[in-house]
């Protein structure tokens, strides 16, 4: 009688234990499933907001013996992320990274004036810093080419939120001097960009 006491016992602290775990009202049901769903959350956040390589673009406008007047200038960039930090969705070009990339100008008003280029660079935080090299072409109303030249363009750069300021010196390497007289600070030729950039 003893031992049928005992077994009874035990089988009523097993079951009860078995049905604290399952049932969905128990302390401790809450507890495994709050870990779970923190750790399942986590994880998702973590997979989902970071990428190694991100591929941007942005348009703007930019003025100088770069490209003379880009109005619009697009382009796109690839950029290689150092920290495994999430990004923000208002916010692509958070964070620091190495980026490359290419972009395009163009203003027409009777004649015309066409620049492409290429770029490479490090973001730290908000500041940027890059090069350029960028190939710069001048059309009359005939849709003749009148004048080329071939600049080097280092900018240092500020993100503010999607906002994009650049601004640096030009040198003429090939070609024609284009822009012999303006846009220049201190007698020395100039650029400057200001772009809106977002994800593709």
């Amino acid at each position: 009688m003893g031992k049928r006491i005992i077994i009874i016992a035990l089988l009523f602290i097993i079951s009860g234990t078995v049905y604290c775990q399952a049932y969905p009202g128990s302390k401790n049901f809450r507890k495994g499933s709050t870990f779970n769903r923190k750790k399942t959350k986590r994880s998702q956040h973590y997979n989902n907001g970071f990428k190694r390589i991100d591929l941007l673009g942005h348009i703007g406008l930019s003025f100088g013996q770069e490209t003379l007047i880009g109005l619009p200038k697009l382009g796109g960039i690839c950029r290689l992320n150092f920290k495994r930090a999430p990004s923000i969705e208002n916010r692509p070009f958070k964070g620091s990274s190495f980026y490359v990339g290419a972009d395009l100008s163009m203003f027409v008003l009777f004649a015309g004036a066409f620049s492409t280029g290429i770029q490479a660079g490090f973001k730290f935080g908000p500041i940027t810093i890059d090069n350029s090299f960028s190939r710069l072409s001048l059309m009359s109303p005939e849709s003749d080419i009148v004048a080329r030249q071939t600049s080097y363009n280092p900018k240092i750069g500020l993100v503010i939120g999607p906002a994009w300021l650049k601004f640096g010196p030009s040198y003429i390497i090939k070609g024609d001097n284009i822009l012999r007289d303006g846009f220049r600070m201190n007698n020395f030729p100039f650029n400057a960009e200001l772009c809106y950039i977002g994800s593709l």
